[in-house]
């Protein structure tokens, strides 16, 4: 799936082993470079909030099962 500047994709990951494992990974293209996005769904302590955390890197690194 190629994608145009400024604009990424992301899919759910299905067997989520641990709670360091991403939730879900994808990819955005930024001028041209391509940056592989790891997200994670969490929860504030405080308020009870729920956001996602995120994580780019410039090349895909493999996840280990």
């Amino acid at each position: 799936m190629e994608n145009k500047d400024m604009t990424g994709v992301l899919f759910v990951v299905e067997d989520v082993a641990s709670d360091k494992h991403p939730n879900l990974t994808g990819h955005v293209l930024i001028k041209g470079e391509k940056y592989y996005i790891s997200a994670w769904s969490n929860t504030a302590q405080k308020t009870g909030k729920k956001y996602i955390n995120l994580k780019l890197n410039e090349e895909q690194k493999k996840q280990e099962p």
